[in-house]
């Protein structure tokens, strides 16, 4: 996916080029504002998805990426519209699963989000301070659909149509 919108209809982020990630701020009656550009550090992301925050706090996303060593890491930034920057977000993670190719964002009150592996599905909550794994037969998932509003449970599609 290139295009993101924040689940509390702030803005629209768009991952076009390495290491840039287009933001276009939405105004409170839902009008489309002038756009910018946010440098990434991050050359080769994975995925890219806003988290569900509450209203009050500044949009954040979790990006997953890959170093030069091939090795999967995940950090959280805050972006802040008036200053068009980004700031560290509430947290990372270094040394992921290397087959790690997906972000679930989790609808609050749970928050967070599922980080889907090859062979392990990971709820990350860097808010709560905890992460919760559990590990599955080797698989891609390719699709994901949310089944309960509150984000408890989700339905997954495996690259040969599996669930």
């Amino acid at each position: 996916q290139i295009a993101h919108i924040d689940p509390n209809i702030k803005m629209i982020g768009l991952h076009l080029y390495d290491g840039l990630f287009k933001v276009v701020p939405i105004d409170p009656r839902g009008q489309l504002k002038e756009a910018f550009n946010i440098r990434l550090e991050e050359l080769q992301v994975i995925d890219i998805q806003f988290l569900f925050v509450d209203k009050e706090k500044l949009p954040t996303i979790l990006v997953l990426y890959q170093d030069p060593k091939e090795m999967r890491h995940f950090k959280t930034y805050e972006i802040n519209i008036e200053t068009k920057d980004l700031a560290p977000g509430p947290w990372q993670q270094q040394g992921v699963e290397l087959g790690a190719t997906m972000i679930i964002p989790v609808p609050l009150p749970i928050g967070g989000a599922l980080l889907v592996g090859e062979q392990t599905i990971s709820h990350l909550n860097g808010d709560k301070n905890s992460t919760k794994t559990i590990s599955m037969g080797p698989t891609v998932i390719r699709a994901w659909g949310k089944i309960d509003e509150n984000g408890s449970r989700y339905l997954l599609g495996g690259h040969f149509g599996t669930l």
